[in-house]
């Protein structure tokens, strides 16, 4: 299954002063924290700056954040100045966050003249041309700079593969032509839930047995054939939703003796069967993965005579009783 959300995103742009912690690739903290040495006295120092920072505790032990360091070399430098900056406001998705920054040169007769309403955590600088992507973390209480007139907008996917993991692409352009950045469509690693989040797209989605309950009444042929929704459509919080190769189950044991009974009759027009024949055709029926959790009764043979779906089901329900009970005969002879 392959889930795919998409929406366009409105950007605001201001001119700000804000600091903030960016995420860079500390290769010497890293190279320190897996056994390169220094002499003593540059050692000490390097040890205080460390649980400055809180990659080590009180103790000069590791602590959880220091580990993470060690692992990946990843942390968050602080950083601050002017900047232009992107972001979005009361955002469906991202709320209030800042999607991409350029440094400015400071100017004391600077006249700030809007506070600007920014979470905390969850900021971005996406890829460009210019830069990686990095991750941001406001530090600054209250953002306070003019904002611009601007009608940026960008295209967002969110790609699910299998409910397993999730990335984010971006695509577009921000600034004006003299300066413009054009961002990169290249995969972003997401942290989100998507467990959680596909039962508020699909909320009649089973957690259990990873299938979408769904009433037969609502499914082409084909759908019933292969309990697989090849495209499935939907909206979530201003996404339109595509979800590929979506696996389906009955809503409830009804619709499953429908389905069941209806994929009996699809054989039943194609051949003959004897009552074991079509006993054991039921059995197998009810043992797939969609159908198995209802526990169905293997049904009747006389209530498929009595009331048949064509004249074609009833001949090859009852021509078997009339040649051999115990013979399942093809319509090609085999």
């Amino acid at each position: 299954m392959k889930v795919t959300l998409n929406k366009n995103i409105k950007l605001n742009s201001a001119q700000a002063y804000l600091r903030f912690q960016k995420e860079e690739l500390r290769k010497d903290i890293q190279e320190y924290l897996n056994g390169k040495h220094f002499e003593p006295l540059i050692e000490t120092r390097i040890k205080d700056y460390l649980k400055n920072i809180g990659v080590f505790d009180e103790h000069y032990q590791l602590t959880k954040f220091g580990n993470a360091v060690k692992e990946t070399g990843k942390m968050f430098v602080s950083e601050e100045g002017k900047y232009q900056i992107w972001f979005t406001q009361s955002d469906s998705f991202f709320k209030n966050i800042v999607f991409y920054f350029r440094r400015l040169q400071p100017n004391a007769k600077d006249e700030i003249r809007n506070q600007i309403s920014l979470d905390r955590k969850g900021h971005f600088l996406l890829p460009t041309d210019e830069n990686k992507y990095t991750k941001l973390n406001l530090v600054s209480d209250e953002v306070f700079g003019n904002v611009n007139n601007s009608n940026d907008q960008i295209h967002f996917s969110w790609v699910w593969e299998n409910l397993e993991k999730s990335h984010y692409i971006f695509s577009g352009q921000l600034g004006n032509k003299d300066r413009a950045a054009n961002v990169k469509n290249e995969a972003i690693p997401s942290d989100k839930d998507i467990q959680k989040i596909i039962s508020e797209i699909l909320p009649e989605w089973d957690n259990d047995k990873k299938r979408y309950c769904i009433r037969f009444d609502r499914l082409s042929d084909e759908v019933r054939k292969t309990f697989e929704d090849k495209n499935f459509a939907s909206k979530w919080n201003g996404f339109e939703v595509l979800i590929q190769n979506l696996p389906l189950m009955p809503y409830d044991k009804e619709d499953a003796k429908k389905w069941r009974n209806w994929l009996l009759n699809e054989v039943l027009k194609k051949e003959y069967l004897s009552i074991s024949g079509f006993e054991k055709t039921a059995m197998e029926l009810n043992k797939k993965e969609a159908l198995a959790t209802f526990s169905l009764d293997i049904p009747k043979t006389k209530d498929f005579i009595e009331e048949p779906t064509s004249k074609k089901v009833f001949w090859h329900l009852t021509a078997p009783m009339d040649l051999n009970p115990n013979t399942k005969i093809t319509k090609n002879g085999n």
